[in-house]
């Protein structure tokens, strides 16, 4: 999602975030090789989303369903909104 419009695979954010008119929602995955990383990174890495400030949402790529945690604390660097986070997943930006 970006500014709160479908880019691509509709439904991949929950009806309660995609309600709260988010910025932008991204997958974060790590690619070592050949090999596509979708659970532990081995340790925690900072992603940061341009759009401005707002809040981060993570989607936890490791449970099913996806538990919704909320990325605290935040820090807010040349206009992006960035977080820390430890695994795959969605990190989405809402308002």
């Amino acid at each position: 999602m970006r500014d709160g419009a479908w880019m691509t695979h509709a439904g991949t954010v929950p009806a309660n975030l995609a309600q709260a008119n988010p910025i932008l929602a991204v997958d974060v995955f790590r690619i070592t090789g050949q090999t596509v990383t979708t659970d532990d990174f081995g340790g925690y890495v900072q992603i940061c989303l341009p759009g401005g400030e707002g809040r981060l949402i993570f989607l936890d790529a490791t449970t099913s369903p996806r538990a919704q945690i909320e990325i605290t604390p935040v820090e807010y660097i040349d206009g992006s909104t960035c977080g820390w986070i430890p695994n795959a997943g969605t990190l989405v930006l809402i308002p």
